[in-house]
């Protein structure tokens, strides 16, 4: 939620948090997004947060692998 409230779109800031997270660490190719052989823990949410980013607090189920 701060990086959207310092300018970014909900958009970069959801990125902020996983994709480009993932590249800084060096795991881009394990982590990061939904691609097939990475690994995948996952939230699905009952609103969308590129809407509004504090639909982030709307977690539904949760998927751990």
């Amino acid at each position: 939620w701060m990086l959207q409230q310092g300018g970014l779109s909900n958009h970069e800031a959801l990125k902020a948090a996983t994709i480009n997270g993932a590249e800084y660490i060096g795991g881009a190719d394990e982590i990061g997004s939904l691609e097939k052989g990475k690994l995948a823990d996952l939230i699905i949410l009952d609103k969308n947060p590129l809407e509004n980013i504090q639909n982030t607090n709307t977690v539904k189920y949760t998927m751990k692998i």
